[in-house]
């Protein structure tokens, strides 16, 4: 049988570690939602690689991440699952960027034809 007075001192320290963790957790929460309103857009777009980081660390907490999922919302995350149980692959999102050469070719015939476009009227 185990004394009254470690039983205590056991559960005083698990209180301890919870309200701790609890704590580090609300920290780090906060410093996502910082970061967020530095990040232009409304949206945070992660690459594939991100994306399989946040699936592995998700799955060492059975993808239970309703309370500490921050980054993205839970309704992306269930689709990552769908698709990762479905076997699809992860792929970049967005628009390709533009050649180099085709960017430079624009300003050059923006900078020739300076006529083109819409002219506003005077005020």
């Amino acid at each position: 049988m185990v004394p009254r007075w470690v039983s205590f001192l056991f559960v005083m320290l698990i209180e301890y570690f919870t309200t701790r963790r609890s704590g580090q957790i609300q920290f780090l929460k906060l410093q996502i939602e910082l970061l967020k309103k530095k990040l232009p857009g409304n949206r945070v777009i992660l690459s594939p690689e991100d994306r399989a980081l946040l699936m592995k660390a998700g799955a060492e907490i059975e993808h239970d991440v309703h309370d500490v999922l921050g980054i993205v919302s839970v309704k992306t995350y269930k689709q990552w699952l769908r698709d990762q149980a479905a076997g699809k692959e992860a792929k970049r999102v967005g628009r390709r960027r533009i050649a180099e050469s085709l960017r430079e070719l624009i300003v050059y015939m923006a900078k020739e034809n300076v006529g083109w476009g819409l002219s506003r009227p005077p005020a």
